[in-house]
C-alpha cells in the first residue's frame, strides 16, 4: 500500500501504510530472503506475550511492578519501524524495489528505528519515561540530534501520521492505554521487558 501525496517542491513523496510496513525478514528453504511479519502483527505478537508474562505474576507484585498499559509499553517498542529508511532496509534485503532517494544506511546516524520509535512516542505525548523506553530497546539511548518524529529524515508528516495510526490500532487490539510510570524502578522494569521481546 504504497501511496503518493504531492509536496510543494513538485516531487512526490511516498508513504507505506503501517497496515503493510514489514517488520521482519526471513529465509526459505532455497536461500531466499523474503519479507517476514509486519509491524503491526509484530507489536501485537510483543504485546500479547508482555501481557501473558505479566499475567503470570503474583498479583500482589503486578500492581508495584506493572502499571496498567505496561503491555502496550511492550508493543510500541518498533513503531519506529514505520519509517522510509527501515522500509527501505527490508525492500533491499529482499532484493525488492526502494522508496526513491531514501539511503536507508542514514539509520546509524540516529541508532535506527530505536530512535524514530522514541520521536515518535514523545510527539504522541506519551507520559513520562515512556519513549525513552522505546528508544532503549536494544539497550542503549539513541542519538536522535535534536529530530522530531516529523524530520524529513524520518519521513515527515505522512510517516508520523502512519505511526500515530499504529499505536492506536495497538491500543485497540490490546485494550489499553499508556502506563502512567511513577517511578524509575518501575521504568527500568518497563525498559527490560521492553528489551527482552522473546519474539526476535
Amino acid at each position: 500500500m504504497i501511496r503518493r501525496t504531492p509536496s510543494t517542491n513538485n516531487n512526490d513523496t511516498q508513504f507505506i501504510g503501517y497496515e503493510v510496513c514489514p517488520a521482519k525478514t526471513y529465509l526459505t528453504r532455497n536461500g531466499e530472503t523474503k519479507c517476514g511479519r509486519t509491524v503491526f502483527n509484530h507489536c501485537q505478537i510483543v504485546g500479547e506475550v508482555a501481557r501473558e508474562i505479566i499475567n503470570r505474576i503474583p498479583a500482589e507484585h503486578v500492581k508495584n511492578l506493572f502499571p496498567p498499559g505496561s503491555a502496550l509499553t511492550a508493543a510500541t517498542h518498533d513503531i519506529g519501524k514505520v519509517s522510509p529508511t527501515f522500509y527501505n532496509k527490508i525492500m533491499d534485503a529482499c532484493s525488492l524495489p526502494l522508496i526513491p532517494g531514501v539511503d536507508f544506511r542514514l539509520e546509524r546516524n540516529w541508532n535506527g528505528h530505536a530512535g524514530v520509535s522514541q520521536a515518535a512516542a514523545k510527539a504522541l505525548d506519551a507520559p513520562g519515561y515512556v519513549p525513552e523506553i522505546l528508544g532503549q530497546h536494544h539497550g542503549f539511548s539513541p542519538n536522535l540530534g535534536g529530530k522530531r518524529a516529523d524530520a524529513e529524515v524520518f519521513g515527515g508528516s505522512q510517516w508520523q501520521e502512519q505511526r500515530e495510526k499504529l499505536v492506536d490500532a495497538l491500543k485497540k487490539e490490546l485494550g489499553e492505554s499508556w502506563p502512567q510510570i511513577t517511578s524509575i524502578a518501575q521504568a527500568r522494569l518497563l525498559a527490560v521487558t521492553a528489551n527482552v521481546k522473546l519474539t526476535h
